[in-house]
């Protein structure tokens, strides 16, 4: 089964593990791959709309994966069994709402997660509540940025630039960063002086001279 790129990016960040449970499953592509792939043993693809689940049903037929994906119509994290050795991924939904999810939870896993909007929002809430990324990425699909990431319990030193643009993510993702950054700083420069986003500028001038750095070095 051909998966888009942002979906092959979220399976690129699932370390090996026994269980992984996909919030949002929508289809169950995401799930479906995983086991398909044996990176993964057992799989839970949650979804709290029954009609996309309906398509997931039949798609994990066709896998042959039946006895190792479990497909549940329900919001948010209803898993009763939940183990330190788990992976949740999260896409397809805004960073408030994983926020949502994530927020009554203990359980001290990892994090898979792709928001589609209201990223800085969540990466500081996680950061803010014992949560630490080891690596993100971005990448562009149908004109839209793309923003995966993974996270594990712990406590680690970031500062407003992490939390605005990712850990070394300018990096990690040099020419589809640079892209989606020359546009967003545009749209910031170009905002009412009374704009709230407007204070986010003296982060991007920070960026932008990191930036120019990096070309300089070469």
């Amino acid at each position: 089964m051909a998966l888009t790129s942002r979906l092959e990016e979220i399976i690129r960040f699932v370390p090996r593990c026994q269980r992984v449970i996909d919030i949002g499953t929508d289809h169950a592509l995401v799930p479906i791959a995983l086991l398909s792939r044996d990176i993964v043993d057992y799989a839970v693809g949650i979804d709290k709309s029954p009609l996309p689940l309906g398509q997931a049903t039949v798609n994990r037929h066709n896998a042959q994966v039946t006895d190792r994906l479990c497909l549940k119509c329900a919001d948010g994290l209803d898993v009763d069994d939940l183990h330190d050795r788990d992976v949740i991924v999260m896409a397809g939904m805004g960073g408030r709402t994983m926020q949502e999810v994530l927020q009554n939870t203990s359980w001290r896993g990892t994090l898979i997660l792709q928001p589609n909007r209201d990223v800085p929002y969540l990466r500081q809430w996680l950061v803010e509540n014992g949560w630490y990324s080891d690596v993100e990425s971005v990448l562009s699909e149908r004109r839209q940025y793309f923003w995966t990431s993974r996270w594990h319990r712990g406590v680690s030193s970031v500062d407003a630039i992490d939390v605005e643009f990712g850990v070394d993510t300018y990096n990690r993702s040099r020419a589809i960063f640079e892209e989606w950054f020359d546009k967003e700083h545009r749209r910031l420069s170009g905002l009412p002086e009374q704009a709230i986003d407007r204070l986010k500028i003296p982060l991007y001038k920070e960026m932008a001279n990191r930036l120019s750095n990096r070309k300089n070095l070469g």
